[in-house]
């Protein structure tokens, strides 16, 4: 095939006996452990469902904070991973100690992107339901005590 990336094409591999590009070791191992942790943690169905729990949860208390929390993104674009959230219009100090809070209580990388700011909230697989009551409870009381 004239189109066949060299490091796909197995008579160019054979001819050679070896391989002509060296595979990205670690991360073939690195990968396999990660799916070794999903098909131990129920699979990707399982997975579906806990991040659609997890981010149906947080947008709900987004939602429900009377515009103290804010996505701006449409409801049918959101995101089940990354949450960018906003407090109050995007005041930057209080969105700077929402984050020093946080971190005191061991919450890290909350921090918005450096271009759009704010705060993001990564839903990954790894994160558990229980970690996000505790940043859900943070986020309650943090609205309790600034509004």
């Amino acid at each position: 095939m004239d189109i066949c990336p060299s490091i796909l094409n197995f008579e160019l591999l054979s001819n050679y006996a070896s391989i002509l590009n060296t595979p990205p070791v670690f991360a073939v191992y690195l990968f396999g452990k990660v799916l070794e942790w999903v098909n131990s943690h129920g699979g990707l169905e399982a997975m579906e469902e806990q991040s659609k729990r997890k981010s149906e949860l947080l947008y709900t208390t987004i939602d429900g904070s009377s515009g103290f929390y804010q996505n701006s993104v449409p409801v049918r674009n959101r995101s089940k991973t990354n949450v960018p959230i906003r407090i109050k219009n995007g005041d930057e100090g209080l969105e700077e100690e929402f984050l020093r809070e946080a971190e005191e209580k061991g919450m890290y990388q909350l921090k918005g992107h450096s271009l759009v700011g704010g705060i993001r909230v990564s839903l990954y697989n790894a994160v558990s339901y229980e970690d996000l009551l505790i940043l859900i409870d943070f986020m309650k009381e943090f609205l309790k005590n600034h509004s």
